[in-house]
């Protein structure tokens, strides 16, 4: 017996093959931190599993030796149902191919569906957040010279806190200011009304240019919001 497999203790698998598995997802280009590993039935199961998702890909350790597995994985699918691979033990180079063949297959789609941005589900918060009402109801007036001054500072604050929050690149401070200076020179021209459909226009332009996930396009909304609130822009 090896001197590695003396030190395996009680975790059949080796540590050579878990840092391997480790440096896979690295490798392909995917956050380790969306992982967690855990052992089970004293070692003999080692899983590699998607943290708060039902995807797992579980290594079974063959009894007779350290390099040899069975393995089976969840699929990303409407069931996230099993799949049962191979019946005899193979090397782990073998499972290791077919642990890449799951990251590719069924993890990374599944993350990239998580991090879409939902445009429908943008749209309505966006609505929200603009505070639609009927026709007759909106205002068409101009605004005053205190009004333009309360709206160019909330475009400063939410221009100052965007960078803050999100940490955007060069040419992401690009869009940004090319966004925010195109509203505040639209101040002068648009009413009200006009000024609402520039602004919901002007989070969804940022949010797909910037491909915002889910919770960055709800926190540019909060933001948008939150600033406009401030000057009661919305309520009027």
């Amino acid at each position: 017996m090896s001197i590695e497999e003396n030190l395996a203790g009680e975790s059949f698998m080796l540590k050579k093959y878990k840092n391997q598995l480790h440096d896979t997802i690295k490798q392909m280009g995917l956050n380790p931190d969306l992982f967690a590993a855990s052992e089970q039935d004293n070692g003999k199961l080692f899983i590699v599993r998607v943290k708060y998702a039902q995807l797992k890909f579980t290594f079974i350790q063959v009894d007779t030796s350290f390099h040899e597995f069975k393995c089976e994985y969840t699929k990303y699918s409407p069931k996230f149902s099993d799949q049962y691979l191979p019946s005899k033990g193979i090397t782990f180079e073998e499972a290791g191919a077919i642990f890449r063949h799951w990251l590719e297959t069924h993890v990374r789609p599944y993350i990239e569906e998580l991090e879409s941005p939902d445009f429908w589900e943008e749209m309505a918060n966006t609505r929200q957040f603009i505070g639609q009402t009927p026709m007759e109801e909106e205002n068409f007036d101009f605004f005053s010279v205190k009004e333009k001054v309360l709206i160019k500072h909330a475009l400063e604050n939410i221009r100052r806190k965007m960078e803050e929050e999100f940490k955007p690149s060069k040419g992401e401070v690009f869009v940004l200011d090319k966004r925010i200076l195109y509203l505040a020179e639209s101040i002068d021209r648009l009413n009200h009304y006009d000024l609402k459909g520039l602004i919901l226009l002007t989070v969804t332009s940022i949010s797909a240019e910037l491909r915002f996930d889910g919770n960055e396009s709800r926190a540019l909304f909060n933001l948008f919001s939150g600033e406009f609130n401030n000057v009661r822009l919305i309520q009027h």
